[in-house]
C-alpha cells in the first residue's frame, strides 16, 4: 500500500512539473519557457500579462497552453512579444467568467535570444 501511495506521489508531482521543474520539496515552484504577451480579458479576470508556453502544463488534470504571469511591480513592458524563461510560485485566482485558474508570481526572468 506504501507503495501505491509513492507511485501516486511521485506521478502527481511529474504531472505538475511537466512545463517546468520542481525540486521536489512540495513547495510550487517552477521555471517555464514561452512568449510573454500582454493580454486582455473582459471583467478584469487576468493579471494582463501571460505566457504563451512552449510546453503544456497540467495542473490537477487540466491542461494550459498559457499561464497568466503577475509581475509583482516589476515593469516586464521592454519583454512583450519576446521568448522568456520565467519563474515563480505558482497562485490560485478564481473568477466568475474563468473559474479557478493558476496564475505565476514571477520571481525571476530571463530573456532567451
Amino acid at each position: 500500500m506504501v507503495k501505491i501511495y509513492s507511485a501516486i506521489i511521485s506521478l502527481s508531482l511529474l504531472t505538475v512539473c511537466t512545463a517546468g521543474t520542481c525540486d521536489g520539496t512540495g513547495n510550487n515552484n517552477i521555471s517555464v519557457t514561452g512568449t510573454l504577451k500582454r493580454i486582455m480579458a473582459v471583467g478584469g479576470e487576468t493579471t494582463g500579462w501571460a505566457i504563451n508556453l512552449d510546453r503544456p502544463l497540467v495542473f490537477q488534470g487540466k491542461e494550459y497552453k498559457r499561464l497568466d504571469v503577475a509581475p509583482g511591480g516589476v515593469n516586464i513592458s521592454d519583454l512583450s512579444g519576446k521568448k522568456i524563461t520565467a519563474s515563480g510560485a505558482i497562485s490560485w485566482r478564481t473568477g466568475v467568467e474563468r473559474g479557478r485558474y493558476p496564475v505565476l508570481e514571477l520571481t525571476g526572468f530571463k530573456e532567451i535570444k
